[in-house]
Order: structure tokens, then sequence, then C-alpha cells
């Protein structure tokens, strides 16, 4: 698993300091209940990730037509996305999942 970051970003001083991590993923939408809860370890790495996985992060977050629509609607933003994005340096984190568990919002929790 990947992440994308900055090189100065809490995360990667966090991943520094302990390489533990969890991560809670799935929930999207109202009435979804379901979670994957991962946990693992993970290494920050200044750069860029390779060329596969930077191109499959596009595809999933940036060229589907539905996401790729939502990116046009903010095209007003890209300069000052490109100012942000060229501040800093890049980095990432590389995630190696050790265990997964299934579980769910509690009631409470839901809308």
């Amino acid at each position: 698993m990947y992440a994308l970051t900055s090189a100065s970003s809490w995360t990667v001083r966090n991943v520094a300091a302990s390489p533990r991590v969890a991560l809670l993923l799935g929930g999207e939408g109202r009435d979804n209940a379901d979670r994957l809860l991962v946990r693992g370890r993970a290494r920050a790495v200044r750069g860029t990730p390779p060329p596969a996985v930077l191109a499959r992060i596009a595809w999933l977050y940036y060229l589907q037509p539905q996401f790729a629509a939502v990116e046009l609607s903010h095209i007003r933003l890209w300069g000052r996305r490109m100012r942000y994005y060229g501040e800093s340096q890049a980095a990432h984190i590389v995630i190696t999942p050790l265990t997964a568990t299934e579980c769910r919002a509690p009631q409470s929790q839901r809308r």
C-alpha cells in the first residue's frame, strides 16, 4: 500500500518515530458501516513512488470519468495546488499490511 505526502509532513515524522501503523478503510457512503482495519509496518521514502504506482494512483483517483469530472470542476484551483506542491519535497509511505480485520461502525456513529 502507498500513501503520497510531503517529506516534511507529520506522517513522515510519525512513521520515522514508530513504523507501526493502523489504517481504517471503508465506510464511504451514508449507509455503509463496513470497515477494514489494517495494521502493519510503514516506512517513509523521499521522492515519488515508482512510475507504475503513480499511474495506478492517477487512474484510481483522477482519470476515471466520475473523478475526472470533479477534478475538472476545480480547474481554477490547479495553479494554487501546483504552487503548494512545489513548495515541498515529495515523499511516499510504503505500508506493509500484517493483519486485516473486518469491522462495522457502531450504530451511534451511523446517520
